[in-house]
């Protein structure tokens, strides 16, 4: 089974380790001797969502070529072991207990997606050398303000953040506030599952203008500024 199963889903079961389904023929689930001979090879999903795993133990090292991993609803509350995943790109992480996100990228530098939903973080510094990152889910989690926006407007893949549900989304011009600090990408960014309007990047060209005066510089108009890119 180990050398011919793609993708594995094992829910509801009151899952409590991996090891207890990754090494489930094995009389001593003890990753360190299990060896390669034990690695599910061609695994390049797995659900282990609606369980009642307290972490990501070892086991998940037996998943080697895993692209997607899924562990909603369970009790997790820090990212480990996942540094050994070097194909690991999309990582879901809904409803768990996680109350901060300290320096992703040593963990999982590669991620392109991550959905952290339903959550409680409310620091956002940790997001910040994801470099590969494309989409970023944190749906109702604990962030007060735009300034912990700064932390992820130098990611240069960044395409598609949600926020809402969080208390920063209830600020009067919160879309704008957010978008402003993405600078000339702003109108590359879907915020909410919502592009842009017109309106909004007008008001985030203005909004920079001012800072820049305010800085001592003199703001530069043109029409081939990626900033004011008018519909047509």
């Amino acid at each position: 089974m180990r050398d011919t199963v793609v993708s594995l889903n094992v829910n509801k079961v009151g899952l409590e380790k991996l090891a207890h389904v990754l090494l489930c023929d094995v009389l001593h689930k003890d990753v360190l001797y299990s060896g390669e001979m034990h690695n599910w090879k061609k695994v390049v999903e797995a659900d282990f969502s609606d369980n009642n795993l307290e972490e990501i133990d070892e086991a998940v090292r037996l998943l080697p070529n895993i692209e997607c991993l899924v562990l909603n609803n369970n009790k997790i509350s820090a990212l480990n072991n996942l540094t050994p995943l070097p194909h690991l790109i999309r990582l879901s992480l809904s409803s768990n207990r996680f109350v901060e996100a300290e320096d992703l990228h040593t963990k999982v530098g590669q991620i392109v997606h991550i959905d952290l939903s339903q959550n409680n973080i409310s620091s956002l510094r940790g997001f910040s050398k994801l470099y590969s990152l494309e989409s970023l889910d944190l749906t109702s989690n604990q962030v007060l303000d735009t300034p912990e926006i700064t932390h992820l407007c130098t990611l240069p893949c960044l395409e598609n953040l949600i926020l809402m549900g969080n208390p920063v989304a209830i600020i009067v011009d919160y879309r704008v506030k957010v978008l402003e600090h993405f600078g000339n990408r702003a109108g590359e960014i879907c915020l909410d599952n919502e592009k842009p309007s017109q309106k909004e990047l007008d008001t985030v060209a203005v909004l920079q203008a001012i800072r820049i005066v305010k800085e001592g510089r003199t703001p530069t108009f043109g029409p081939d500024s990626p900033l004011f890119p008018h519909n047509s």
